[in-house]
């Protein structure tokens, strides 16, 4: 995923960084060593987390839906704002939180 501020399908459920690169723009053009840079072990587990993710979050209707159950379960725990639309929050390590605009 080459991007900055975007917002992942079900984020708050699913630990995205675990199953996808995430390359930050200003870094694109150091894609392809960066993706080498990861070991055939790594690979295969970010692959094994993926379609247990797609399996369990992306594949149905229902799985959908658990996801965002599941996020917002966790946001109400950790005491997180719900951010609306277009909106991105994220935990301070003072352990507030801050929401910000994402830039489309």
């Amino acid at each position: 995923i080459i991007a900055d501020d975007w917002v992942l399908p079900i984020q708050l459920a699913i630990n995205w960084g675990e199953i996808a690169v995430i390359v930050p723009e200003i870094r694109v053009l150091e894609t392809a060593e960066i993706l080498r840079k990861i070991t055939k072990d790594a690979q295969c587990e970010m692959r094994k987390r993926a379609l247990l993710i797609y399996d369990r979050y992306l594949s149905t209707g229902r799985g959908i839906v658990a996801g965002i159950v599941e996020g917002l379960e966790k946001t109400k725990a950790a005491n997180l704002p719900v951010p609306p639309a277009g909106y991105k929050c994220v935990t301070l390590e003072s352990g507030g939180s801050e929401c910000k605009k994402v830039n489309s």
